[in-house]
């Protein structure tokens, strides 16, 4: 249908993302994205403990630090203004 080819065609599901925290928000962003399209996706979160759970449910990369996943097209910020340092 229109609504699923209008999700598969959104250019920036091709690109490699870096998403920064792994919580409930992040979660349910990525529930609602097609899995596929996430195996080009890293996250890191700061304890690092959601991230690995964050990136087995949904076939993403984990990563302990932005370094580690170099020249992302974009970072997306899932976490509080105040745990970032």
């Amino acid at each position: 249908d229109q609504y699923h080819e209008a999700r598969s065609s959104v250019g920036a599901l091709d690109m490699r993302v870096l998403v920064i925290g792994a919580g409930k928000m992040v979660d349910a962003i990525m529930a609602g994205l097609p899995r596929p399209a996430l195996a080009s996706w890293a996250v890191m979160s700061k304890s690092g403990t959601s991230a690995k759970n964050l990136a087995e449910k949904y076939g993403m990369k984990f990563v302990e630090r932005a370094e580690d996943f170099p020249h992302p097209d974009w970072i997306l910020l899932g976490c509080k203004p105040q745990q970032i340092k």
